[in-house]
């Protein structure tokens, strides 16, 4: 059995997340568990009743008044903070998630011959990291790395 309060959001079909009422009737058939609760509601004005419409199969129709409105929206709690995903889906862009997430900081995605995907940022970082430590343990200076060839070296004369 429910409170007369919950019984009125579930006819005007709000909750914490939806705040804004957009229907207004319960329908409660002969013998409801809930009928008494809905007539306490109407002596105390919170609700109006009447009998409900023939294809319904009988019964009785309650309606909440605008009294009972305003005590129903102010006894929902607080809305919960929306998640990042859900304030995602409420923005009106046309990027994917990780890059509304990220923005400018996505990282860039390269594939391999077999096409295999790999993260740029992620192994250059791992390399830097990786070359930073060994030349801590050893304390050795970084070597200097020979320049590339240009392509005057592979030329046939």
């Amino acid at each position: 059995m429910s409170t007369g309060i919950e019984l009125m959001q579930h006819a005007l079909g709000i909750n914490e997340r939806n705040r804004e009422p957009y229907r207004n009737y319960f329908l409660a058939g002969d013998g409801h568990a809930d009928n008494s609760q809905w007539q306490g509601l109407v002596t105390e004005g919170l609700a109006t009743s009447r009998p409900s419409p023939d294809f319904c199969g009988g019964g009785v129709l309650y309606h909440v008044t605008d009294k009972g409105k305003a005590l129903a929206i102010s006894a929902l709690p607080e809305p919960k903070k929306k998640t990042r995903y859900e304030e995602y889906l409420d923005a009106d862009s046309c990027l994917s998630f990780s890059e509304w997430l990220l923005g400018y900081r996505l990282p860039e995605v390269e594939y391999n011959r077999q096409g295999n995907a790999g993260c740029i940022a992620a192994h250059t970082m791992l390399l830097m990291d990786t070359r930073a430590v060994t030349l801590k343990v050893s304390g050795a200076k970084p070597k200097k790395r020979p320049k590339p060839a240009t392509k005057q070296h592979y030329v046939r004369r």
